[in-house]
C-alpha cells in the first residue's frame, strides 16, 4: 500500500492523502468536529476522513468544518475557552459543596403524625439548596413521605460531593 500526500488538490485547500493499493484510491480530507460523534471523536478533535463523507454527510449536517489553518485556529481557541468556563464551573460547584456540607436544611410540609399528606422529591430538596443545584445531582432513594431527618447526598460531578441534613417538619 502507497500513501502519498498533498498539501493541495485541484481547488482545495486542505490536506488530502491518496490511499492506493485496492481497487480504487481513497481521498481524505482533514476536519474539525463540532459535534461529539460517536466512533469518530469529540468536538474540537481534528481528523481525517473520507472526503465523500465529509463532503456530503458530515460538513452538510453542521457536524464538521474543513480544517483550514483559520478554522484549525479558531478551533484551539474555543477548546480553550471551554476548558476555562468548565474550570470555572468546578470552582463554583466546590465553594457551593464547601458552604453546604453538613449543614441542615428545613422543609415543612402538611402533615397528620408522622406521616406527609404527598411527599417531598428532588425537586423541592433542590428549590431549598438554590444555587443551580438540579434535580439530578441530589442522591435520593425515592420521595420522602415521612417528618424526621434524612441525610441526602449531593453530587455536583467530576468527584464533588457534599452531605447534607434534611429536617422534615409536619405543618
Amino acid at each position: 500500500m502507497q500513501i502519498e500526500r498533498f498539501e493541495e488538490f485541484s481547488n482545495l485547500s486542505y490536506n488530502i492523502e491518496i490511499i492506493v493499493g485496492g481497487t480504487t484510491p481513497i481521498y481524505l480530507m482533514r476536519i474539525i468536529l463540532l459535534k461529539d460523534l460517536k466512533n469518530l471523536g469529540k468536538t474540537g478533535d481534528i481528523k481525517d476522513v473520507a472526503e465523500g463523507y465529509a463532503i456530503n454527510y458530515l460538513i452538510p449536517q453542521g457536524i464538521a468544518l474543513k480544517a483550514t489553518d483559520l478554522n484549525v485556529k479558531k478551533a484551539e481557541e474555543e477548546k480553550e475557552r471551554n476548558k476555562m468556563a468548565v474550570e470555572e464551573k468546578i470552582n463554583q460547584f466546590m465553594e457551593k459543596a464547601k458552604s453546604i456540607e453538613g449543614k441542615t436544611y428545613k422543609i415543612s410540609a402538611k402533615a397528620k403524625g408522622k406521616k406527609l399528606f404527598g411527599s417531598i422529591g428532588k425537586k423541592e430538596i433542590a428549590e431549598k439548596l438554590g444555587f443551580g443545584i438540579s434535580e439530578d445531582m441530589i442522591e435520593l432513594d425515592g420521595n420522602i413521605k415521612e417528618t424526621g431527618q434524612k441525610n441526602i447526598n449531593i453530587n455536583f460531578g467530576n468527584n464533588i460531593k457534599a452531605a447534607i441534613n434534611l429536617k422534615i417538619e409536619g405543618e
